[in-house]
């Protein structure tokens, strides 16, 4: 999106609610980034490690005023419980530890539940009655043939969160192909400014083939494969 598209966009009502239940005042770029979510709720938060996606994504949470599921890797937990407490204060969040999972209805009550990507892949049904997903280092979910990538995107079709946030500051760690299952969740989103949305490119290998340079590898003397590299058509993926 053109960054003056993100600026232009017109106050959403629901951001009324920060200036009462976040305890710090955002930046004016965490303000814009957070509105827009709220206008675009199925959306990749790209942002650089240390300019505040966890504070963006907590002012949607708090915005919106629906339960919450996060989903970040385990170290990450305790962090994403202490912002909370750090920026909505008044909101409850419920850790749940990877052992936990006989445990889970216990949590339902919480707004906000925090949970690994292991035990989110492995339970991702008793997560269908939250209505905001958040995906911390989304590029996690960078390979459509993982079991976690899997697991993410059959509960987004199946249970059909109103909002879903992916929060990374390396969506394209190593090959723009890693980009493709991110782009396939959030074109999932059921509306957008009162459109249903579509992906482009209807599956990972012609995304590839458009954006990738691709060229033959001989590995035996009887078969080829296609090894992709750099980055083409770059317009088009901005």
């Amino acid at each position: 999106t053109e960054e003056n598209e993100v600026s232009n966009l017109s106050r959403h009502p629901l951001a009324s609610t920060w200036n009462e239940r976040l305890a710090l005042p955002l930046f004016p770029y965490q303000y814009e980034g957070a509105n827009y979510a709220l206008h675009y709720p199925y959306l990749i938060l790209g942002d650089e490690m240390g300019l505040g996606k966890t504070a963006q994504a907590i002012a949607v949470v708090v915005a919106r005023g629906e339960q919450t599921v996060v989903v970040c890797p385990a170290f990450l937990r305790i962090n994403w419980r202490n912002e909370f407490r750090k920026f909505a204060p008044g909101v409850t969040c419920a850790l749940i530890e990877d052992g936990a999972a006989a445990k889970l209805e216990a949590w339902k009550s919480a707004d906000v539940v925090v949970v690994s990507y292991e035990l989110f892949t492995r339970n991702v049904a008793a997560f269908a009655h939250c209505k905001t997903w958040i995906a911390d280092e989304a590029h996690y979910l960078k390979s459509l043939q993982a079991k976690r990538t899997e697991a993410f995107l059959r509960g987004i079709r199946t249970a059909r969160p109103a909002s879903c946030l992916f929060l990374t500051g390396t969506a394209i760690l190593n090959r723009v192909s890693e980009f493709y299952s991110l782009l396939l969740m959030t074109s999932q989103s059921p509306v957008a400014c009162g459109q249903r949305t579509h992906l482009v490119f209807a599956n990972e290998r012609k995304f590839t083939n458009f954006f990738s340079h691709g060229k033959e590898v001989h590995i035996s003397a009887d078969k080829t494969v296609m090894k992709y590299e750099g980055l083409k058509n770059y317009r088009h993926l901005k």
